[in-house]
């Protein structure tokens, strides 16, 4: 397993690594670091690893961005992840 981290690209946050219950507070600070640095949307597309936290984590970027007035977007969210917010019933808020 490889080391959580997320880097700027214009304006989206690129995760890279494991996005899972070990990494999920960190992962919920630094999305919220980003969002208030400006960015519009989490790319997803590095993330190696995740498991329900990730959609936790999901949810909070969202919470956040909506707390400061923005739509927040996603792109290339993982197969697995997409399953598990159906099963949630929370899979509309990634389309």
């Amino acid at each position: 397993m490889g080391e959580f981290r997320i880097e700027r690209n214009g304006q989206w946050a690129v995760v890279d690594g494991p996005l899972t219950l070990a990494t999920a507070r960190r992962a919920a600070e630094a999305g919220r670091d980003m969002l208030a640095d400006g960015v519009s949307g989490f790319d997803l597309s590095r993330v190696a690893e995740c498991d329900s936290a990730a959609l936790a984590v999901m949810v909070e970027w969202l919470r956040a961005g909506r707390g400061a007035g923005r739509e927040i977007h996603f792109r290339a969210v993982p197969e697995n992840l997409r399953a598990i917010a159906a099963i949630s019933e929370l899979d509309y808020l990634f389309e």
